[in-house]
This record gives structure tokens, C-alpha cells and sequence, in this order.
């Protein structure tokens, strides 16, 4: 199972993440086994820091959008994501 709470701003996402949680403990769940995702906003500033505070708010994958790599230099750009970013 999983949610997805639509938010890239850090502090609704983690009121929204919270919710849900306290939501599946009363009702029997483990909130642990619900999988939460998230899309990338203004993190992208900073990714390394950016997944460490979705980290931090509970958020097991991240989706990044293919717009941050818009241009001519697009495939260069993601490519340095990938090996500096992901790969880390």
C-alpha cells in the first residue's frame, strides 16, 4: 500500500504524512507497511538536502520531475543528477 500526499512543500507534506499514519494506527494499521511518495519541488535546490529532509518526513521514493531538465543541456544535466544525486 502506499500514499501519495501530492505536497512539495515540506511542512504540509509532513502534517499530511503524519495524518495518514495516525489515520492507519486507528484503524489497525501499521503505518510502517504504507509506503509514502513524493514528488521534488523546491528541493531541487539542493537534492542531497532534499532527500534527506523527505527522509526525515517519512518519504520512501521520490519522483523528480522530467521539466527540471528541460533545454539544450537537458540529458547533460540529468546525467550529472544521476551520477552525483542518485548514485550517492
Amino acid at each position: 500500500d502506499g500514499y501519495f500526499p501530492g505536497s512539495t512543500d515540506p511542512k504540509k507534506l509532513g502534517e499530511l504524512i503524519q495524518d495518514v499514519r495516525n489515520k492507519a494506527e486507528a484503524n489497525g494499521r501499521n503505518p510502517d507497511d504504507i509506503e509514502i511518495s513524493a514528488i521534488f519541488g523546491e528541493q531541487m535546490a539542493d537534492p542531497k538536502a532534499g532527500i534527506e529532509q523527505m527522509a526525515e518526513l517519512g518519504v520512501g521514493r521520490l519522483m523528480v520531475p522530467a521539466f527540471f531538465f528541460v533545454g539544450d543541456d537537458g540529458l547533460e544535466r540529468l546525467s550529472e543528477f544521476g551520477q552525483t544525486v542518485i548514485a550517492s
